[in-house]
């Protein structure tokens, strides 16, 4: 209904946008090398990608490609490297009209990436007990809502479920149960590009005998519309959703907005959307903490300015990268004046969790 409007004072409520830098800084300087790697590094060979890449096989090309962009990049920073992954990407989606093979091997990319960003993030909650970044920032956040009884809503574009796992033992949340991000009480956790726990089930892919489900996928390409294939949510990654009466089996694209230039979309369930665009009052956050996002990515940007307040403040956490701040406060030039609390630290979210700045976010 229009007027279900989550509950929460005018200007009292926090929004948390966690990008890429936020994953890759979970564990700090620790976690370097095994964390979830940032955008410019998703094509870069490391101990995870070999076994990755000889289950999918035609990712292969994909991945030529994005190393060769990279390397040819090498002096730009981290900005423009990212950007030549996204034009990369970008370049093979319009060859398919030419070759349509190069569906098969962006499909084939899409489940090398979940696979990657999955691994990963298993062995960064694998470490010092599951305790990391994530679990601080949640634990504070819900703590100051259940204290003041206010609403806070993360926004997290990255694909891995560290967010969610935090969330997992300080919310009645589960990460594999859709509705647990959408519906509460307070806490709000909205995925708009995805998830590598999230899959599209395809009915129409034919069951082929003796072939693994992601090979036929693989073959048939992309899907032409996702927006008419259900979205499950599942604790693991699947490749298929059995169906116990038939004995047969619908098979799994993995639900991912993959990175490529002009193409953003949202991949979030229409009723996180929703949730975002009609339920929260206008107005409703008053502080918004962005954590290694660059916010570049404009279809969400255009939602911001109703649902921030009047008097917003905005802390940014970014690394040590020149020109990180003036990027993010660049694109955000719509809805951060005034702005408040900027920060830049060299080690990014996890020292900022771990010192005082978090508390002074929270409680200014």
């Amino acid at each position: 209904m229009e007027t279900d409007f989550v509950r929460g004072d005018y200007g009292k409520g926090i929004l948390v946008i966690l990008g890429a830098g936020a994953s890759f800084d979970a564990l700090g300087r620790a976690g370097y090398g095994i964390s979830p790697p940032l955008t410019n590094r998703l094509a870069d060979s490391s101990s995870y990608t070999s076994p990755i890449v000889d289950k999918y096989p035609l990712a292969r090309p994909v991945l030529v490609k994005l190393r060769q962009a990279i390397s040819q990049s090498t002096n730009a920073n981290l900005r423009e490297q990212s950007f030549s992954l996204e034009e990369t990407l970008a370049e093979f989606r319009r060859n398919s009209d030419r070759n349509a093979m190069t569906m098969h091997q962006i499909t084939a990319f899409r489940f090398y990436l979940r696979d990657l960003l999955y691994q990963t993030a298993l062995k960064v909650h694998g470490q010092n007990e599951g305790i990391n970044a994530y679990s601080h920032l949640v634990q504070d956040l819900v703590n100051w809502s259940n204290r003041t009884n206010q609403i806070v809503c993360f926004i997290n574009f990255n694909f891995d479920p560290l967010l969610e796992w935090a969330c997992e033992v300080e919310i009645p949340f589960k990460a594999e149960r859709l509705m647990d991000y959408y519906v509460g009480e307070r806490i709000f956790v909205l995925k708009p590009h995805g998830s590598v726990l999230w899959s599209w089930e395809d009915e129409g892919i034919p069951e082929e005998p003796n072939t693994e489900p992601y090979d036929s996928v693989i073959d048939c390409g992309e899907p032409t519309d996702t927006q008419l294939l259900t979205l499950h949510a599942t604790k693991t990654p699947v490749d298929m959703f059995p169906d116990r009466q038939t004995n047969l089996f619908s098979c799994a694209y993995p639900a991912l907005a993959l990175p490529m230039a002009g193409e953003k979309a949202f991949v979030w369930p229409e009723e996180q959307e929703y949730l975002f665009r009609n339920r929260f009052q206008i107005g409703a956050f008053g502080k918004i903490l962005t954590i290694g996002w660059r916010g570049n990515e404009k279809h969400f940007v255009d939602l911001l300015p109703s649902r921030v307040s009047d008097n917003r403040s905005l802390w940014t956490v970014t690394s040590d990268e020149p020109g990180d701040c003036e990027e993010i406060l660049r694109n955000l030039s719509q809805i951060v004046s005034p702005v408040t609390g900027r920060v830049q630290l060299t080690n990014g979210f996890h020292d900022f969790v771990y010192s005082e700045m978090l508390g002074n976010f929270i409680n200014q």
